[in-house]
């Protein structure tokens, strides 16, 4: 008897702790996002003198246990999307923007989770095949500066949804990337719009009503529509 509760007792811890598996993860990747982002900035200089926790998060990410958990999902594939991001700018650094690295989002191959992914795959055919969140093209970064502000913070589980939404609120009322003229009653938006736009006018939304939802100065509805030249240039905390 004694032995068969002692194998009970193994079974749970080891099943305890394969529940928290990826829990390591997320606090190494708010630590690193915290010292090597500033102003929605990468230090790449620095990443590519010393990769080591880089690399140590990317072994992470391929070999990560994929949570049943929903919003630790989310966060993990969010966070692993960021990292993959900044550690194939730092494989080719010096780079004056990721669109000078072929194949960068549509044929370079990453593990998440054992399963081996491009960058688009893991946000088209990932995240927004699971999620159908539009406030993720806010979330997800791509090392330009004309991308959403990349966050000096890690996506938690228990947290991601109010730091999608506050990242979605703080992106869509930052001049530098919704940038409206009362004068010409327009506003010129991010070609994510265009490239995405599918994703923001489902259910009789225009782009219009969609910004709206998150605007503290709403933009009228007659306005026009423009959409400003993307700055690939990189991120880089120079």
């Amino acid at each position: 008897m004694n032995k068969i509760l002692i194998i009970a007792f193994l079974i749970l811890s080891f099943l305890k702790l394969s529940a928290g598996g990826n829990d390591l993860f997320f606090k190494n990747a708010d630590d690193f996002f915290h010292h090597h982002v500033k102003y929605g900035n990468v230090n790449y200089s620095a990443l590519k003198t010393n990769s080591t926790q880089l690399n140590s998060l990317v072994d992470q990410i391929r070999t990560a246990t994929l949570p049943e958990d929903k919003n630790e999902r989310k966060a993990l594939y969010i966070n692993a999307y960021n990292i993959l991001v900044i550690s194939a700018t730092v494989s080719n650094y010096p780079v004056q923007s990721v669109m000078d690295i072929p194949g960068f989002f549509n044929e370079k191959k990453h593990i998440v989770a054992g399963k081996s992914l491009t960058l688009d795959q893991l946000e088209k055919q990932v995240l927004m095949k699971e999620f159908d969140d539009a406030r993720l093209h806010f979330i997800l970064v791509c090392a330009a500066r004309s991308c959403p502000t990349l966050p000096s913070y890690a996506y938690m589980p228990e947290t991601v949804e109010s730091q999608i939404q506050s990242g979605t609120i703080k992106t869509l009322n930052d001049v530098r990337f919704i940038k409206t003229d009362p004068t010409g009653k327009q506003v010129n938006v991010s070609k994510i719009f265009d490239w995405y736009n599918t994703d923001f006018v489902k259910n009789g939304k225009t782009v219009l009503s969609y910004l709206n939802q998150f605007r503290e100065n709403k933009i009228p509805s007659t306005w026009k529509v423009g959409f400003y030249e993307y700055d690939w240039r990189l991120n880089d905390l120079k």
